[in-house]
């Protein structure tokens, strides 16, 4: 394998950072820093020790600019504002990663998610392993021969081989299984009594989504009702979780080259914030 590209699901880890077990910190100033210390510290002891020779943080959109709400207003719709105290700490935090020289890529009407993959399709090859810093089940759909997850607050790396060690499924089932129950995080809409044992076992059985409902005849009496009642459900389902990879993002691979951080730069930061 070649050179690795990190790529990082920013509001994903500000939000664990967010509520991770850590102790109340304030600047001298009184500005909260919490976040902005874990995500921080987060990302230095990746740098630090895996060494990453392409790097980037991929941010979320607004919602309401994303196709996902066109078609499904409910998408997402569950979701409560970010408590106050986090919003002035994802700024900070957005602040520090430019200042670190790192690429920050974001695209109105697109999801972190979507652009990881649009990255992956592109870029992960026998030249490149895409290393994905996130544990967001949305992500194993792209999983592949070089595209991984990465789990930093486990020291986790989640292939192939892993994935199916854990879950059960590969990465090429994963959307199939999220259209049969659904996204309870991302408020998207599954079958009823159908969790996610229930859709692996019918994954495996029949193949893909489509092939449940095909074969409704040959399930047990009330799941099989469940299953042609959702079968439009099933269908907006996927095309929910099913990630778009071809967002319009520039993905030259020279423009996220790491050779580490410019502390002459940050340092101030740190200074103001009290790290």
């Amino acid at each position: 394998m070649g050179k690795n590209f990190y790529i990082i699901d920013g509001h994903w880890q500000i939000f664990r950072a967010y509520y991770a077990p850590f102790r109340d910190l304030r600047s001298p100033a009184g500005e909260p820093t919490r976040a902005t210390y874990v995500f921080t510290t987060m990302l230095m002891k990746l740098i630090a020790a895996r060494k990453p020779d392409y790097l980037a943080v991929s941010m979320d959109s607004g919602r309401e600019h994303l196709e996902r709400t066109r078609i499904y207003p409910e998408y997402k719709a569950n979701r409560a504002e970010p408590p106050e105290d986090l919003k002035p700490q994802i700024d900070r935090i957005t602040r520090i990663i430019r200042a670190m020289g790192i690429p920050l890529l974001q695209k109105k009407g697109a999801e972190a998610d979507d652009i990881m993959a649009t990255i992956v399709r592109r870029l992960a090859g026998d030249d490149v392993r895409v290393v994905m810093v996130s544990r967001d089940k949305d992500l194993e759909q792209l999983i592949g021969p070089a595209a991984v997850l990465f789990d930093p607050m486990k020291d986790e790396v989640i292939d192939e081989t892993r994935l199916m060690e854990k879950k059960g499924y590969p990465p090429a089932q994963a959307v199939e299984i999220q259209s049969l129950c659904g996204d309870t995080s991302d408020n998207v809409p599954g079958v009823p009594g159908v969790g996610p044992k229930t859709a692996v076992k019918l994954i495996r059985q029949f193949g893909s989504a489509e092939g449940v409902i095909e074969h409704a005849d040959e399930l047990t009496p009330k799941l099989a009702e469940n299953v042609r009642m959702h079968a439009d459900t099933i269908a907006l389902a996927k095309k929910l979780v099913t990630l778009v990879n071809d967002v319009d993002i520039e993905t030259n691979l020279s423009n996220f080259a790491f050779s580490g951080i410019d502390a002459d730069t940050v340092r101030p930061i740190f200074d103001e914030l009290g790290f």
